[in-house]
């Protein structure tokens, strides 16, 4: 695997180590980690490093996002930072089975036909950009899906906005 192209900066390297020691470290690991970061932090940057991690363990990620735009830029970003190749689950297109990355729009993967194309195990981990939107029914079944299936789910928002998001995650460790 190619090296990651970035060097993330120390508040950046914070985030990765407490995602990670929230969900690998200790008796009780957290399997649902909500971190809040603000706008121009660099969430993207530190998905793509955390999705690097886990590809070079031989492990999947899924990242999904609610809009064009995001998901133009988390495919990109995971490219230029991580030179990762990722698939796309959105509209008309359907993510591989085999990548290690794959980026999903909500609105396409809400949908049972696109949902269950993949086994409730095929993800280590899972990422939600936005996570403010995690409480909705559409995002809470794709998140239920994956973790009842094993998969660790990672919430980055900047925005929480007070919606109780901590009735759905076990910790927030940034």
């Amino acid at each position: 695997m190619k090296p990651f192209n970035y060097t993330l900066d120390p508040e950046q390297k914070e985030f990765c180590k407490r995602t990670l020691a929230a969900f690998y470290s200790g008796s009780q690991p957290a399997t649902k980690v909500l971190n809040i970061a603000p706008t121009g932090f660099g969430k993207t940057v530190v998905a793509s490093a955390l999705a690097y991690y886990q590809a070079k363990q031989g492990k999947k990620t899924l990242f999904i996002a609610d809009t064009n735009e995001l998901i133009s830029q988390a495919q990109a970003e995971f490219y230029d930072a991580a030179n990762i190749i990722s698939a796309l689950e959105k509209g008309q297109d359907r993510g591989s089975l085999h990548t290690d990355v794959v980026i999903a729009s909500i609105q396409t993967l809400r949908h049972d036909k696109n949902l269950k194309r993949y086994n409730p195990d095929h993800f280590e981990l899972v990422i939600a950009d936005e996570a403010q939107l995690s409480r909705s029914a559409s995002w809470a079944k794709v998140l239920n899906y994956f973790h009842d299936g094993g998969a660790k789910i990672l919430g980055i928002t900047a925005t929480p906005d007070g919606k109780n998001l901590m009735n759905f995650y076990d910790v927030s460790a940034y």
